[in-house]
């Protein structure tokens, strides 16, 4: 379980990492540029308490708590398993990695993660606000 200063320094490494990976590496640009989201996020988390310990534990967090980023989490996600585990026909282009995943998907969520407005997550629709006791 990581600090959010943990989370926030291996962020800082895996966008700087992207900036020096060659367009001929587009599964490890849509890779890293998965995992540089997994670690915003899971600042986001540390900071009010929480860490997951699986991906799927912290695909469920963020579809329940963080809805507005949720899309874009999830098509970087599911890119970065495609370079992982797909042939590489079914790879994006570096050029489409970088445009979509990259300057629009991941951006999303720095954006969201650094903004002063988010000092809450979101709650599910329909969900009830917890009592005080």
């Amino acid at each position: 379980m990581g600090t959010p200063a943990e989370h926030q320094a291996k962020a800082e490494h895996h966008l700087e990492f992207l900036e020096h990976i060659s367009d001929e590496f587009p599964d490890w640009l849509a890779t890293v540029a998965f995992y540089a989201a997994v670690e915003l996020i899971e600042n986001f988390f540390a900071e009010r308490g929480f860490h997951s310990n699986t991906h799927e534990e912290h695909n469920r967090k963020v579809l329940s708590d963080l809805r507005s980023i949720h899309k874009a989490y999830k098509a970087l996600y599911n890119a970065s398993l495609d370079a992982r585990y797909e042939s590489m026909e079914h790879w994006l282009g570096a050029e489409e990695v970088r445009a979509e995943l990259i300057s629009n998907r991941l951006s999303h969520i720095q954006a969201f993660v650094t903004s002063p407005h988010r000092a809450r997550p979101t709650r599910r629709a329909g969900a009830k606000p917890k009592k005080k006791k």
